[in-house]
């Protein structure tokens, strides 16, 4: 049975927030990101233009190199034991020389 989920996915200083049901596979968690970064984007949205197979979505910040593949697209969510309700995914972009980024999120400073 299909459960609908929460997930945040952080890139840089970015946190997406976004719904998924668990039987949805990865490949449709990239389509809607890839929509919401366009439209967010405005009048640069043709710079921001990342297709599906510009992402990589890893479910820990340790550390993966460009060559880990993340999360394979033809998996579903439930198909991740890991990906639960309010769960941190880490996504990547290649740039436009087809390097892809390392994960580089931002997290404040806590005040004291």
């Amino acid at each position: 049975m299909s459960e609908s989920i929460c997930i945040r996915v952080k890139r840089q200083k970015q946190t997406y927030f976004i719904s998924m049901e668990t039987s949805e596979r990865i490949s449709t968690m990239k389509q809607t990101l890839s929509k919401i970064m366009s439209s967010s984007a405005g009048s640069t949205a043709a710079s921001l233009d990342y297709g599906t197979y510009d992402m990589k979505i890893f479910a820990s910040e340790d550390a993966p190199t460009a060559s880990e593949d993340g999360l394979p697209d033809v998996a579903a969510i439930a198909d991740h034991p890991s990906i639960k309700n309010d769960s941190v995914l880490y996504l990547v972009l290649r740039d436009r020389g087809g390097s892809w980024e390392a994960i580089d999120v931002f997290e404040p400073e806590e005040s004291e």
